[in-house]
């Protein structure tokens, strides 16, 4: 019957196939070898009886089995998983005897289908995967729920302190929690219960005994060896403190255990976990009592070290055992492609909860997503993880035995490679062996650290001299080519006698002493070696006691290097970077360093960010807005000091970066409101009768890096806006001065890394918080100087209700057409800076307010506008200060030349203020620097004031 297939199969196979299908018609019912006859079995039953003799043995031990999976349409499913527990509790064993035949006899016909449709090819790899993983979470929850229905028989069911009935948690652990189990898995477990309690018995049991004894008998169940065989080999070695531990522990015990014992493996170890078996409500709840252990709240670059050191140990045992060709722990194994994998969810998890996915191929995709690693290489490792596995399933299907190693025998190695449909062991071997050296050299590219192994001898020797070697340090300086050896040797010094130094532990100052003769050795290629080195060392002494960011420079010199380069240029970027050391992370990717995103990018990439954090988590909302505003600003700041972007371009992007921020908080201060006040976001509406307006450097989009942000708040008023709003105790302005409130708290709340905006304070003390906030009638019905109104000239509705954005166009526009004289204004203005405390020097001169500054060109433009708006409406249109000065061109306000000479000023004074900004330098330049540009702005100033 099977003779027209033979030919498919090797012949060295053909005489054991054959004489294993002459045993199998002995005993098989001439009914069930027509069946599958029948149904085309036979073509597939030659290449998975050769490649597996675990199937061959089972079907003919039990000869109904093949034709039942036939029969029943399973063998041909890819859903039969979905049924398993329902398949099992069918089957309803009334004893312990009789679970473990149970078990055993489903896991046999469960596993002879997943492995025959795995080499047949008639499932995916994630199929298989998905199909054991299901199986084993079966068998232990089915288990579980017969050996704790026996236990309450005795001794009643536990209650917690709820009154309710108590059961354990069970998380599978590795590839288990992953859903990813390979064909032959041990199945790696720990029991934990919500809490402790006694029961009311003579012997006064506790809860913990219970379920001592209810997880023994589980385990039983699934890992005795019977003449059914097993389920599943079970493996408690990972639970706290191993072996020596109690088989389960309370929540409190075991959150404790972590946070004060844990180790870096135990981490690894936990990425996986997952709540497979028992109350899952309850295992979701020591999952995030766990997270905190797992997943740290900053960039863990540490981990490099520990998984390195981890990943050595396995290569020595290997080599002891001598077995090298092992798939899943030898060179460029499965083991290295979870190490890859790992490393960035450990460092990243925390702060990308994205990460914390426990499915090995959604992460690499995921890293592919965020650029964390190249494309291609994802795309190489994800091909070699999944031929690996199948090589991995291969081994262990073909005598249901756990096993990593390639065999070693010839008959072995071609059949193996005939299963995996290969022409012979060579052209196997040639794919295996190109996959692994992909996957070792991508792994290398990761993990390996050559800059730690060859530390610069003559840095190191600079670094390592004592405080009475001052000769050496010149001399290993002099050596490296420093300038400035003196200035570098004292900057050396004075860090290694700091405080911060002598306060340092052990993993610090180790991290310390590796690093400091690397940024030593490469300081010297900046253009003042010594200036770029004290600068950098006060960063290190900053961040020092957290080791974490020293480890980050330390994995990858790239990022040193970017530190050392921006530090040459700007001691303002490196200050920055130190109230939120999480920005280093942005310097591992020099080409998105240098290049800032457009606004809509920005919303986007914001509004993700955002969408993982607890509306309710005020702080975390906080932190979120305040590191995405820095990460975005130093992006700015290291494309503006490096040449990429013209200086037009810089305001521009830091404008977008606050609209953007301040939107998004906006929002989330009504989204927060409308919860409080009980509304839904539909009854609410999104700031439905509420808008944004912004004055100053925001309102006209010229922003520098301190600015403080000009902005007010406006509402349409009770008759204009959600009739739910109006409802709410206190009404609408009641809700839009807490929302108000709500923003002003996210935007000025001091973090550790700083608050996100400072805000322009307001003299009038009613004004109080610094935001404006009022009503549309009471805002348009304010009395203003001819200051105030000024300011209008340069305002701008950013975003709300678009209902308001037209009412706010027609008031400016009323506002600015509605007259006044050069002469009032220059007195207004007289006598506002009267209190700016600056005077014109004869060698410094004051960008903001020296004769002939940027002061005097915005008051010619804002003079302009105010005096000639109600005649020219068109000049309310724009709101840059170049934009309204070209206009103004037109009305015969200035002249051509005039707007030249203006122009060209202001574009020299702008550059001026942002370099000057980045060296933390007051706006103060030598008055010989701007001696050309003076005379023009004051010629056109005297002109356009003169009484």
């Amino acid at each position: 019957m099977i003779n027209q297939y033979l030919d498919s199969v090797p012949g060295q196979f053909q005489a054991d196939l054959e004489a294993a299908w002459e045993d199998f018609t002995r005993v098989a019912p001439e009914e069930e070898l027509q069946l599958l006859r029948k149904e085309g079995v036979l073509e597939s039953l030659v290449k998975v009886w050769t490649s597996s003799r675990f199937i061959m043995d089972a079907c003919t031990r039990e000869p109904t089995l093949l034709g039942d999976l036939v029969r029943s349409g399973d063998l041909r499913s890819a859903t039969v998983s979905a049924s398993y527990l329902e398949r099992l509790q069918a089957a309803g064993p009334q004893s312990e005897a009789d679970l473990h035949r149970v078990l055993r006899l489903f896991r046999r016909r469960e596993m002879v289908r997943i492995a025959w449709r795995d080499i047949a090819g008639w499932s995916e790899l994630s199929e298989t995967l998905m199909d054991v993983s299901l199986l084993a979470e079966t068998s232990v929850q089915f288990a579980l729920d017969f050996a704790y229905t026996q236990a309450c028989e005795r001794n009643g069911p536990p209650l917690g302190k709820d009154g309710q009935p108590l059961q354990m948690v069970v998380l599978g652990m590795g590839k288990l929690g992953a859903w990813e189990l390979n064909y032959s898995s041990d199945i790696d477990l720990i029991f934990a219960i919500p809490e402790e309690g006694y029961f009311d018995d003579r012997k006064g049991t506790s809860y913990s005994e219970f379920f001592i004894r209810v997880g023994r008998k589980l385990i039983q169940a699934l890992d005795n060896v019977t003449q059914d065989g097993f389920v599943f080999r079970v493996d408690m070695r990972l639970r706290p403190w191993g072996d020596s531990g109690t088989l389960v522990m309370t929540f409190d015990a075991m959150e404790k255990y972590y946070r004060e014992h844990g180790r870096e493996w135990e981490r690894y170890s936990m990425v996986k976990a997952r709540g497979i078996a028992g109350d899952m409500r309850r295992a979701r709840e020591l999952q995030a009592r766990l997270r905190p252990f797992v997943y740290r709240s900053y960039l863990d670059y540490g981990v490099f070290a520990e998984l390195r050191e981890l990943k050595q140990q396995i290569v020595d045992q290997q080599k002891q055992r001598n077995k090298m060709d092992n798939i899943k722990l030898g060179p460029g194994g499965i083991r290295d492609i979870e190490f890859i994998t790992q490393v960035f969810q450990l460092i990243r998890g925390g702060r990308d909860t994205g990460l914390q996915d426990r499915r090995l191929q959604h992460i690499l995709g995921r890293l592919a997503e965020d650029e964390v690693l190249p494309a291609r290489s994802v795309e190489e490792l994800l091909t070699a993880y999944r031929f690996l596995r199948v090589v991995e399933h291969r081994l262990q299907q073909y005598e249901d035995k756990q096993t990593n190693d390639l065999p070693t025998a010839d008959t072995d190695l071609q059949r193996l490679a005939f299963s995996l449909d290969f022409a012979d062991w060579n052209a196997l071997a040639q794919q295996l062996t190109a996959t692994r050296e992909t996957v070792q050299g991508i792994f290398e590219q990761v993990f390996s650290a050559p800059q730690l192994q060859e530390l610069p001898s003559q840095a190191e020797a600079a670094w390592a001299a004592g405080a009475d070697q001052r000769a050496v340090v010149l001399r290993e300086l002099a050596g490296l080519g420093y300038p400035d050896g003196e200035q570098a040797g004292d900057v050396i010094a004075t860090f290694r006698s700091s405080a911060v130094l002598e306060r340092l532990g052990e993993k610090g100052s180790k991290a310390i002493n590796q690093l400091m003769p690397l940024t030593i050795s490469a300081a010297v290629d900046t253009p003042a070696p010594a200036q770029t080195l004290a600068r950098v060392t006060r960063f290190f002494s900053r961040v020092a006691q957290r080791s974490m960011y020293l480890s980050l420079l330390l994995e990858h010199p790239l990022a040193l290097t970017e530190l050392l380069q921006l530090a040459a240029r700007s001691p303002w970027i490196v200050d920055y970077i130190s109230q939120d050391p999480l920005l280093l992370d942005e310097l591992l990717n020099p080409n998105k360093l240098y290049e800032p995103l457009i606004k809509s990018e920005l919303a986007s990439e914001l509004q993700q960010k955002l969408s993982a954090v607890d509306i309710n988590d005020i702080e975390a909302q906080i932190l979120e807005l305040r590191h995405f505003q820095q990460v975005y600003v130093l992006r700015v700041a290291a494309a503006d000091i490096t040449g990429s972007v013209p200086l037009i371009t810089v305001s521009d992007y830091l404008s977008d970066i606050a609209e953007v921020v301040l939107e998004a908080a906006t929002r989330l201060a009504w989204r927060a409101i409308s919860g409080k006040k009980n509304l839904s976001p539909d009854e609410a509406g999104e700031l439905s009768g509420l808008g944004v307006i912004a004055l100053g450097g925001l309102g006209s989009r010229e922003l520098s890096y301190d600015s403080a942000l000009h902005v007010e708040l406006v509402w349409r008023g009770e008759q204009a806006v959600e009739a739910s709003l109006i409802r709410v105790s206190g009404g609408v302005a009641s809700f839009c001065k807490a929302v108000a409130a709500r923003l002003h708290l996210l935007l000025t709340s001091r973090m550790v890394s700083g608050s996100i905006f400072q805000l322009y304070t307001h003299g009038d003390s009613e004004r109080g918080h610094a935001l404006v906030i009022s009503d549309m009638p009471g805002y348009q019905n304010r009395e203003l100087t001819d200051l105030e109104r000024a300011r209008y000239v340069q305002a701008r509705y950013l975003f709300g209700d678009t209902r308001l954005a037209a009412e706010f166009a027609d008031y400016r526009q009323r506002l600015l057409s509605s007259g006044c004289s050069i002469r009032q204004f220059v007195g207004a203005l007289q006598a506002a800076r009267e209190g700016v405390s600056w005077s014109d020097h004869t060698s410094l001169f004051s960008l903001d307010y020296g004769s002939g500054g940027l002061g005097d060109i915005h008051s010619i433009v804002t003079c302009g506008v105010l005096h000639l708006a109600a005649e020219q409406p068109e000049l309310t249109e724009d709101v840059e200060t170049m934009s309204l000065l070209h206009s103004l061109v037109s009305t015969g306000f200035v002249t051509m030349d005039e707007y030249r000479a203006l122009q060209r000023a202001y574009m020299k004074y702008r550059e001026k203020l942002h370099v000057l900004d980045l060296q933390h330098d007051d706006h103060l330049v030598p008055s010989d620097e701007v001696e050309e540009l003076r005379p023009g702005v004051e010629q056109v100033y005297a002109r356009v004031f003169a009484e």
